[in-house]
Formats: structure tokens, sequence, C-alpha cells
């Protein structure tokens, strides 16, 4: 997931996930990587049945970190990043699921050094004195900027905080690159853990935020684990990198094809134009936040359906999603509210009729309903969603949405299906198949109307046998 920021180079894009943004006012994210993925155990070692031989090493904490950063730089390798974030320390805190995946691919030892980054929708390539960007998911782009060189003061021009220790230890100019995010680190003595054939090295640091520790395969010298501590008013969080060392495959094969694309000059200008899922089209799974900060998504929701137990109780066959922008502008922000409520309003009806239609046809369609109000990135403040959710909740009780979730991620909702509404009425199965879209801008006296073309798109959608 990406987004888009404003900083000293201008318009830019960020990588991070929406899952992430929780964590924003807290200063771990910018210190560090920026960039999470998937929520996964820690990587471990397939040890035997023999406790480990845990000693000292006669490597000192400088000469590991040499060979760990001459193992980036042997040659063509890559990396699969998962990354888990918690909270620490208060009663509110718990582990945050991500569920995207990174790869890095670097070859800086070639007459061309070259690099690509696979980043959700955002694929980055890099070679010679050229660095490509195209977002996968519009098709007429492609950002071509000219690079100086394939150093990391080069990247940094044009790309924000290079979210990978990788990409510093194959292309850094020294030690002290390698986490200049978090500052100076003060290494203690490594620690050598040998199981059968497998040895591991482990070595921990000091930072003026906390804490970091590094898990290094012994016999390849590659990265398995990074995990660090930052203090905050409010307690620790902590981050864990896992990672697992990937086929490179040929390096004239991470070439982006931008054949028939426009060349825009910044990352910025990859703005998805057109929603690029269309009806009948499968929709990835949309994630959200509730006002408590806990991760959501259409998946789960549909998956806690289908345990459903009670006598005569039947999975739905479609969710209607309210879909709608919560902008800083007072005035446009309650007009489009209006126009979500007006959604809200619909949806009551169509389950109102659906379930009268289930008396005479018991294989009329079920649905689910659900809401999620898509905020600005740029402006948005911890207080706002548990505003709005009062608000929502406030305005029609008894409407079947009663639980308003929230998203910083426009790319990942809204975006996806109509990039140029306020607020829409998305009709979606359990498989994920968008069934249809419905418009709610200026509509907000207009509930019957929704209604109707809600209930079309759902009996239109959804094939009984």
């Amino acid at each position: 997931m990406y987004r888009r920021t404003t900083g000293r180079c201008g318009n830019s894009w960020r990588l991070c996930p929406s899952d992430l943004q929780p964590f924003y006012d807290f200063p771990v994210i910018p210190l560090l990587f920026i960039f999470a993925a998937t929520f996964t155990p820690a990587i471990g070692v397939d040890y035997q049945p023999a406790p480990p031989a845990v000693e000292r090493t006669e490597l000192d904490s400088a000469e590991l970190l040499r060979r760990l950063r001459d193992a980036y730089r042997a040659g063509p390798v890559a990396d699969r990043v998962e990354m888990s974030v918690a909270a620490l320390g208060g009663p509110a805190a718990k582990a945050q699921g991500i569920r995207s995946v990174v790869t890095a691919r670097l070859n800086p030892t070639a007459k061309e050094p070259s690099m690509k980054l696979e980043l959700s929708d955002l694929l980055v390539f890099a070679q010679g004195q050229q660095l490509i960007g195209i977002n996968r998911l519009e098709q007429r782009t492609a950002a071509v900027v000219p690079l100086s060189s394939l150093t990391i003061d080069a990247l940094a021009e044009h790309l924000p905080p290079i979210p990978l220790p990788q990409v510093a230890l194959a292309f850094g100019k020294d030690d002290t690159e390698f986490f200049r995010r978090i500052g100076p680190v003060k290494w203690g003595t490594p620690v050598r853990v040998a199981a059968g054939a497998a040895i591991v090295y482990t070595i921990s640091g000091t930072h003026a935020a906390g804490t970091i520790d590094l898990k290094i395969d012994g016999v390849t010298f590659r990265l398995m684990q990074v995990t660090a501590m930052f203090a905050r008013e409010a307690g620790k969080t902590q981050l864990t990198l896992d990672i697992t060392a990937v086929d490179p495959g040929d390096p004239d094969g991470w070439k982006i094809d931008i054949t028939g694309r426009d060349k825009v000059q910044t990352f910025s200008q990859l703005r998805q134009r057109m929603g690029e899922i269309k009806n009948g089209d499968k929709l990835p799974n949309l994630t959200a936040n509730s006002a408590g900060f806990e991760a959501w998504s259409i998946v789960d929701v549909f998956s806690e359906d289908r345990k459903k137990t009670a006598p005569g109780a039947r999975p739905a066959d479609a969710m209607v999603l309210i879909l709608f922008r919560a902008t800083e502008d007072r005035v446009k922000s309650e007009a489009v509210l209006k126009d979500a409520q007006a959604g809200q309003q619909a949806a009551a009806k169509v389950l109102s009729l659906l379930r009268r239609q289930r008396v005479d046809d018991p294989a009329a369609p079920s649905v689910l309903c659900e809401s999620i109000a898509v905020f600005e990135l740029q402006k948005f403040e911890r207080e706002r969603p548990n505003a709005l959710v009062k608000t929502w909740a406030e305005s029609h009780p008894d409407l079947p949405a009663k639980s308003l979730r929230w998203s910083l991620s426009a790319n990942t909702t809204i975006d996806r299906v109509s990039p140029s509404a306020n607020a829409v009425v998305v009709v979606i199965l359990p498989d994920l198949t968008l069934g249809g879209i419905v418009s709610l801008d200026g509509r907000s006296a207009d509930a019957d109307a929704i209604a109707t073309d809600t209930i079309n798109i759902i009996h239109a959608a959804v094939k009984k046998p």
C-alpha cells in the first residue's frame, strides 16, 4: 500500500499499509522502515530435539555487520519481508495484523547495479541512471525519473525513506547507513546458536529511542529477523520484521515493461484515475479499523457469518457496503455524511424487503450491511474516527450498519471501485466478486430510489439455483 504525502521532495509516495495508521503518531514508523507486510509468527530455525548450543562467538559486532553487508553485496539476492507491530504496556495494547508482502530484489555487484521493489500495488525498478515505477492497478502511466546513481542518497531524492534495511546494506556507502533511520546504535557482543546444521547469530543493540535485535543466518549471513522496540508515552511499540530469502530470478527479468504507458515525472502522478475493479471482477480483501483501532476486513466478516449455528440461520449471499469520504472540509463532509446516511436508510429498506421476500421464497437473498468512512491521510487526527462513529450511531441508531469502520486508504477502498465518487453503495459477493455500485452523491433525500437500485443489483448478482 502506498500513500501520497508531501515533504521536502514535494509530492511523493509514502510506503505503508493502512493497518499501520494507528501508529503514525508514535515515533516508531518514521524512525525505522515505514512499511509493513503480513503479520505472521517469527521465522524459526528447524531445531533438532537436542537443545541448541549457545556460545559467545569469535566475531565481534563490527565483523558480524561487515559480513551482513557483504552478504547483500555478493550478487543478486531477494528477500521476502513480513512485519508485525504491537503496542505494549497499555490497556489497549494489541498486535496489528497486516495482510501484504514486500519483496526486495537487489543486484549491487553487476556492471549496471539494479534493484526491484514489489510494494503491494507499487513496483519500483532502478538501474543505471533511471528509476521507473508503476501502479499495478493503473495501466496508463509510468513514472520515469532520472537517477544520478543507485545509492541511498540518490534514491532519497525521489522516494520516501527506503523501508527495507536490505537496500541500505546493498547500496549504502558504509556501516553507519544500515540503520541510520533510528540513529547511532551501540551493539553488544554477538551470540552464536548452533542446532544441528543450522547456525544463527543474534546481536542486540541500543539506540536513542529503544533497542534493536538482529537474527542472522550463520551460513548465508543474511537477515532472518529484525526486532525493534521503541519507547513512547503510553508504553512501548515493538516492530518485528520476519525475513525469508527467496530466489531472485534473472536480474534481466526484473525490468518493468512500460510499453504503451504515458511517462510521468513523479511517483505521485501514478494515482489511479478510474476504478480498476469492474462489475464481475474480484476485489482484493478490503480492510479497515474499528473505532478502537482494531483490524477489520470483509473476508473476516464473511468468514464469521458462515459460522452461524442458530436454528434456521443461513449465510449471507452478499454484502451491502457503504463507502464514503470523511474530508476535512466541514461543509463538504456534512453533505457527504448525509448522502452516506441515505445509503444507510436504503440498506435498511433492502434488508426489510428481502426478509419479506423470503417469507414466500426461502431462496431470496440474505445480505449483510457494513460501512467504512475513508479519511484523508495527510490531515488525519486520532480523535476523528471516534467523533464520526458517535455521530453515525446517534443519527440513525436502528439502521443496519451500526458500527462504522474507518480507513486511511482511499486507494484500497473507494478509489478501487469509484475514484471520482464521494459516497457509494457497493454490493459484494462472499467470493469478493463486485456485484455493482450505486452512487450516493447528492442523493441525501433519495433513499427509496437508492434502495431500488441496490435491490436490483443484488438480485442480478446473486444467482440462485
